[in-house]
């Protein structure tokens, strides 16, 4: 028995000499996509108290009114907000490294400081020694915080990878507008769909208009459209909304909040043959928080395509019942 508590005070001691130290120099190494998603989580926090606000607002208004079914589906959404400002709140919280690191020193201290006591005193309640249990307690929250950090961390590393792709992007099409001859080197018949309809503005000049429910999950599938011969590499394309919008976050789509409370949503494949058109699995899932008609904007960009910007119009309505 006293073999294994021995053990595991080695193997806090290597957490408190190794593990500790090399997260924090992660943490600092990644000190500005950490300041970055710092950032962006803070958004996220002060987009969705805004709109819990403008929610409970209508919330009284709809029970003062009676509407029943209305109010229902406010308080969906305003469950959906909570979620999303606890969950923006926990990440503020990991993205502050000295305390993360320091909390985490302090833990696996404590949990060592146990297994000494426990060599040394031997108290024990009902053979169990009473101060291992603490240690082991400790020790497996400091893990749950290591865990988190480590996630935190993987999410930096997106973040500047996305920083990064985006300047070689706009460099690489700066260097391509300086070097090209004449027309043909870009692109241009490579479109955004929607819900099958082609954003291409061009008849009449009319934006597509997608009806969406109010306070309601909705779909929209989207697809990219090579109607060149050419293949398109690097394809990115995307939509811009406003925080009027709570967008459900997939891996098959990157979602990023801005500074301005906008948030944008990306979808990326590495390339697409001359007329084909690529299908993605994964629908938009986004549920709208405010009523009235909405100008979205679109855009669509790669290695051998200038960066397009189309407007669509969504048409938020309350779901009739």
């Amino acid at each position: 028995m006293e073999s294994a508590i021995t053990l595991f005070g080695y193997l806090i001691l290597t957490f408190l000499s190794i593990v500790v130290p090399f997260l924090s120099i992660l943490l600092s190494i990644f000190h500005g996509g950490v300041s970055k998603l710092k950032s962006q989580y803070e958004q996220e926090s002060k987009n969705s108290e805004k709109n819990l606000k403008e929610q409970l607002k209508r919330l009284s208004e709809a029970e003062h009114a009676d509407l029943d079914e209305i109010a229902l589906t406010i308080k969906v959404s305003i469950k959906d907000l909570k979620l999303i400002n606890k969950k923006a709140k926990t990440k503020l919280s990991y993205l502050n490294p000295k305390r993360q690191v320091s909390r985490l020193f302090v833990l696996l201290l404590i949990s060592f400081i146990g297994v000494l006591l426990t060599l040394i005193m031997k108290i024990c309640i009902y053979d169990i020694p009473i101060f291992i249990v603490v240690s082991v307690a400790f020790f497996a929250l400091s893990i749950y915080i290591i865990w988190k950090l480590l996630c935190i961390l993987i999410e930096v590393r997106g973040t500047i990878d996305r920083d990064k792709n985006e300047m070689e992007n706009k460099a690489l099409e700066l260097l391509s507008k300086i070097a090209r001859t004449g027309k043909g080197s870009f692109l241009e018949k490579v479109y955004i769909k929607i819900q099958g309809e082609l954003i291409d503005n061009k008849e009449d000049d009319k934006q597509k208009e997608f009806k969406l429910y109010l306070n309601n999950k909705n779909s929209l599938n989207i697809s990219i459209d090579n109607l060149e011969r050419r293949m398109a590499k690097e394809v990115e394309i995307g939509a811009i909304f406003p925080r009027d919008f709570i967008i459900e976050k997939t891996t098959h789509y990157s979602t990023f909040t801005d500074t301005n409370g906008n948030q944008i949503v990306r979808y990326y494949v590495s390339q697409i043959h001359g007329n084909t058109e690529q299908r993605f699995s994964s629908p938009l899932v986004l549920k709208p928080i405010k009523e009235g008609k909405c100008v979205i904007q679109t855009f669509i960009k790669a290695e051998n395509i200038e960066s397009v910007y189309r407007n669509i119009t969504l048409n938020i309505e309350e779901v009739p019942f």
